[in-house]
């Protein structure tokens, strides 16, 4: 218990305010949520981070911008998570399918799922089905492949069991992808926001 309120303190310093400390046998895993570049840094400082869980998508980008890059230079695994942002980035999403959600999924109060953000997220979504149907692959398997690019050592938490059936380098080709995400048609969707 003692470990346990010294771990939490020392986060705290460093800023740290979402923390879950875990006991796995003798060893104690801390999980520090809502990061970003600075507080990796500080975190660092204080013991190396192992690994990192964002959210990743096209659709929010915002961990590749400074997170994941931070990550490869550390030597820190990076497992994104959403990479079809709950279904946005799927040939079947439509705005009549929110209306079918639970009262109490979470998806019904996330600004995501409601005009603008949701009309923009639809509008990328679709400026992705050309490159889709050129490749024979769902604009999710895109989708899920774009997320991918970000390095060897980042691995994706797809929330879907067909993207075993998908060869990840047919999916990551340089045809497809080219190289850092440089690939045209890619790039026209994301500026659709």
């Amino acid at each position: 218990d003692a470990v346990r309120h010294a771990v939490v303190g020392h986060l705290e310093r460093v800023g740290v305010a979402h923390v879950d400390l875990v006991l796995r046998g003798a060893d104690l895993v801390v999980r520090v949520l809502h990061v970003d570049a600075q507080l990796l840094e500080r975190c660092e400082k204080l013991h190396h981070v192992q690994s990192l869980q964002p959210p990743f998508s096209l659709i929010h980008r915002e961990a590749g911008a400074t997170a994941i890059p931070w990550c490869a230079v550390h030597g820190t695994g990076v497992i994104c998570y959403s990479p079809m942002q709950a279904g946005l980035l799927t040939d079947g999403f439509s705005p009549a399918r929110v209306t079918s959600f639970a009262p109490d999924d979470w998806r019904r109060r996330s600004a995501d799922f409601h005009p603008p953000q949701l009309d923009r997220s639809l509008a990328l979504r679709d400026a992705l089905r050309p490159l889709a149907a050129r490749r024979g692959v769902s604009v999710a398997a895109v989708a899920v492949a774009w997320t991918g690019c970000d390095g060897d050592d980042l691995k994706i938490i797809a929330g879907n069991p067909q993207f075993e059936l998908y060869d990840p380098d047919y999916l990551l080709n340089p045809l497809l992808m080219g190289q850092n995400r440089n690939m045209t048609s890619i790039n026209s969707a994301i500026a659709v926001d």
